[in-house]
């Protein structure tokens, strides 16, 4: 298990199956990320860019060797505030 990994299950307990998360993997480009306000953005194989919700303090050391490399980030799909929205489980170079 990679530290990020490890890192995410420390801060994010297990919690029950939740129907409205839906599970998916990206592989893109790591293009830029915002440590303060807990997001990443990547850019995808197939074009575009998408955004992803990171957990609280787990990205400083890990993910910063990880911009302009890339990456395959597993994560889930769930709506916030009416908005779908992607969250990040782990990152690891592709």
């Amino acid at each position: 298990m990679n530290p990020l990994a490890a890192a995410i299950r420390k801060v994010r307990p297990p919690q029950q199956p939740d129907p409205d998360r839906e599970s998916d993997q990206l592989t893109g480009t790591l293009r830029a990320l915002h440590l303060d306000n807990k997001w990443l953005e990547i850019h995808l194989e197939g074009g575009g860019a998408q955004r992803c919700e990171t957990p609280v303090d787990v990205l400083d050391d890990v993910v910063g060797p990880m911009v302009n490399k890339n990456v395959s980030i597993t994560g889930y799909w769930s709506r916030k505030r009416g908005t779908r929205r992607f969250f990040l489980d782990d990152i690891e170079l592709a």
